[in-house]
């Protein structure tokens, strides 16, 4: 208990001559240069190896102590692990023999309100002295993530900002380790390079891939990467179509919630056609009609002509995507139909009321039902309750001649166009609606 005790004593000190002496800068934050950083680290794992070798065995209290002097608050940091790993390796040169023989505590970094202007995780010094880094309510300026340095740590991020993000593969090393980013806002870049391979899970959880409006030059791209474990964005919101081409994705990959907002940029429909296309061939049929209705929308927007161009040769295609798009927003609105169909019926029927354009066929009245007969007389009751009768046989398209009786009929020329304009109409999204019921519950 007393050799945790004087540790705990021994960071306090290191921390209030190395930072407290410090001043704080603009941004009121405590600059430390990659020299300045490791300098820091070196002296508290100096204390550490001092306390691992003067402790006889682990216990929670040890933990804690442990994991709060790795904690780094307040700070704008040049943070390079290749440079620390370096010096901790002349420093220290004994350091990977000494771990394979002792018990220890691995260290986790923790990095709260901190500003990184570089951080670069990109090492092939391996010891395993550092299984995590952990990084809250920070900020990145440039950051550099290396496959050479996942095969023994993980990274977890929450409520941070990256300005710009890179992913950087290696054919000889795999992201082996999970990666986690929750509540994090991407602001204008996200890449990964060299074929990155994730062999770990990795997640986005309630991030945000740029903004609306954004003053910047989105680019979120992971072109030719491999994910083999559970991937997820969930819950997110890409402000520019995310880049996926010839990448290869796990199974148990996951869009559930999120949200894709760019349909006007012109790479947006290669980008969600490649989506498509992939999680098609995972079998992911409710991925794929949102990947596909992207893509028409996309299309919509960038490729066909606009509405007013009525001459042009695919004209009739963006009269038939503006269609869809209202009808049941390409099949991603399952009670959008519904409500066009009611909002049709009554609409009709309102019209045929207001026009006094149905009567009673005199030749059918005998061979009809009674309770049929009654829409018949002359006063206004009747008359709307025969245009919600009429128009709701129209409503049902070729399903509504079946109870039609005949007895109500268009009583000018001019009526009977409108009857038909809606019997097109209902019959076309009761079309459109069997088709998405089919597709939607794989029929």
């Amino acid at each position: 208990m007393q050799n945790i005790q004087d540790f705990v004593k021994e960071v306090e000190k290191i921390k209030n001559e190395e930072i407290g002496q410090k001043e704080k800068n603009s941004n009121d934050l405590y600059s430390f240069s990659r020299d300045d950083f490791s300098k820091l680290f070196l002296k508290l794992l100096s204390a550490y190896i001092k306390l691992i070798k003067n402790s006889s065995k682990f216990n929670a209290d040890l933990a804690i102590a442990v994991k709060e002097a790795f904690i780094f608050t307040g700070m704008e940091i040049d943070f390079s692990y290749y440079h620390l790993k370096s010096l901790i390796s002349k420093t220290h040169p004994s350091l990977g023999n000494f771990l394979s023989t002792e018990p220890f505590q691995l260290i986790t970094l923790n990095f709260l309100k901190c500003r990184f202007i570089h951080f670069n995780l990109d090492s092939s010094l391996h010891f395993n002295l550092i299984t995590a880094i952990d990084t809250k309510n920070s900020v990145f300026q440039d950051a550099i993530l290396s496959s050479n340095s996942f095969d023994h740590f993980s990274f977890y991020s929450e409520d941070c900002v990256y300005d710009s993000l890179q992913f950087r593969g290696n054919k000889n090393n795999f992201f082996k380790k999970p990666l986690f980013f929750k509540k994090c806002y991407f602001k204008y870049k996200l890449v990964t390079f060299n074929d990155c391979i994730f062999q770990s899970n990795i997640d986005f959880i309630d991030c945000n891939f740029g903004q609306k409006n954004s003053v910047y030059t989105l680019y979120f791209s992971f072109n030719n990467s491999q994910f083999l474990n559970s991937t997820q964005f969930y819950c997110c919101s890409f402000y520019q179509s995310p880049k996926f081409h010839n990448a290869k994705i796990h199974s148990d990959t996951s869009f559930h919630l999120t949200k894709f907002h760019d349909t006007y940029s012109s790479e947006s429909v290669g980008d969600y056609r490649a989506l498509k296309q992939l999680t098609q061939e995972l079998g992911s049929e409710h991925d794929f009609m949102k990947f596909h209705a992207l893509e028409m929308e996309s299309r919509r927007n960038t490729a066909l002509p606009k509405i007013k161009d009525i001459l042009h040769p695919e004209w009739t295609q963006t009269v038939a995507s503006w269609f869809l798009k209202a009808i049941n927003d390409y099949g991603r609105n399952f009670w959008s139909p519904w409500f066009w169909l009611i909002i049709s019926f009554l609409f009709f029927a309102f019209s045929y009321f207001f026009l006094e354009g149905i009567g009673c066929n005199e030749e059918k009245i005998k061979n009809v039902e009674l309770w049929v007969k009654d829409y018949c007389k002359v006063d206004n009751l009747t008359k709307y309750k025969a245009s919600l009768v009429y128009s709701f046989q129209r409503l049902w398209g070729p399903l509504g001649l079946a109870f039609d009786s005949g007895l109500l009929s268009p009583k000018y020329f001019y009526i009977k166009l409108i009857s038909i304009i809606q019997f097109i109409l209902s019959s076309t999204i009761w079309f459109v609606l069997i088709v998405q019921m089919r597709r939607q519950f794989r029929l």
